[in-house]
């Protein structure tokens, strides 16, 4: 099982899953589906006072994420009661976890519950220019989730990768239950392996590094025992598997004047992303098995802003919410 880390859970959560037949995801004994999807469907930018603002000048912004049976546009039933978790980073900062509240609302006059999470600090992002990335995980049931973009300038930009210390063998550190994924390097090359700009490239290589979480430095135990998974969401579409990273050892000091320990990280190599120069968007996390797993995410894009004007329209009230 990959799992994703959150100080609220005890368990792990699938992030991206095999389709699931829609019959087999409705059916449980409790009634309760057994798998969903989940959207973030709007991101709403405002000043203080809860006025709409463009995201250049927005104090704050509110986030609201449908849960619908996995596979369909059905809601879920106003009786589903897993907690649901918004995930959100910044550059140089892993996704941390918040619950979202649980609220009834009509939508295009479909009766549905909605999970909200208000008043997200907006103005750090205008200062600083940074992006955060926003995701959701579902406790207790299998789940995966879309990726949103918000930022005034959504490009991810990590020009000089992070270096750990290395006054100490990573050897000698036990293999830690909780980690953090943070991607490197995403280079783009053309078939011939040369370096191409992001608008023509049809292919990059991907170089993750697993830290452990509470000493912020490399675990060459987990490197030795745990695969490494990267996920992708292509536009608005949901974070799915693509491939187990091939671990290499290489330099953990970028300067060559100085003496370097060798550590640990995991490399995806010729991922497709030949949709970048037609404006697709490419969001890439890695997460380690049976881990809990704190990820960084990286856009690839020309472009790397969420657009996505009009939310899903529903198929049908949830199964037992109010008619009016």
């Amino acid at each position: 099982m990959r799992r994703i880390g959150s100080t609220i859970l005890l368990v792990g959560i699938v992030v991206a899953m095999l389709a699931l037949d829609p019959a087999m995801a409705r059916a449980t004994p409790t009634g309760q589906p057994q798998a969903v999807d989940a959207k973030i469907e709007i991101v709403w930018p405002h000043d203080e006072q809860g006025r709409y603002s463009p995201v250049e000048t927005a104090d704050r912004f509110n986030v609201a994420i449908y849960l619908f049976i996995s596979g369909t546009l059905e809601p879920v039933p106003c009786s589903f009661d897993r907690p649901v978790h918004l995930w959100s980073d910044g550059i140089q900062r892993n996704a941390r976890p918040g619950e979202a509240r649980k609220v009834i609302r009509r939508v295009d006059g479909k009766t549905m519950p909605v999970w909200e999470l208000n008043d997200f600090d907006a103005a750090s992002l205008r200062e600083t220019r940074l992006a955060t990335h926003l995701f959701v995980t579902v406790d207790g049931v299998a789940s995966r989730s879309n990726v949103w973009t918000h930022a005034v300038d959504a490009r991810t930009i990590l020009s000089n990768p992070i270096t750990r210390p290395t006054g100490q063998s990573p050897e000698s550190y036990p293999t830690p239950l909780v980690v953090g994924s943070e991607i490197l390097v995403v280079w783009p090359h053309d078939q011939q392996g040369r370096l191409t700009s992001v608008s023509s490239a049809p292919l990059v290589n991907v170089r993750v590094q697993i830290v452990w979480w509470e000493r912020r430095t490399y675990s060459q135990a987990l490197a030795m025992t745990k695969p490494v998974r990267l996920y992708r969401a292509i536009d608005n579409g949901f974070l799915e598997e693509v491939g187990i990273g091939q671990m290499r050892s290489v330099p953990q000091n970028l300067d060559p004047s100085r003496p370097s320990a060798t550590g640990p990280v995991y490399e995806f190599n010729d991922l497709d992303v030949s949709g970048t120069g037609t404006g697709r968007r490419y969001t890439l996390l890695a997460l380690a098995d049976d881990t809990i797993t704190y990820p960084q995410v990286w856009v690839h894009a020309v472009d790397a802003r969420t657009y996505l004007p009009r939310p899903d329209i529903p198929s049908a009230s949830g199964a037992g919410c109010p008619t009016n």
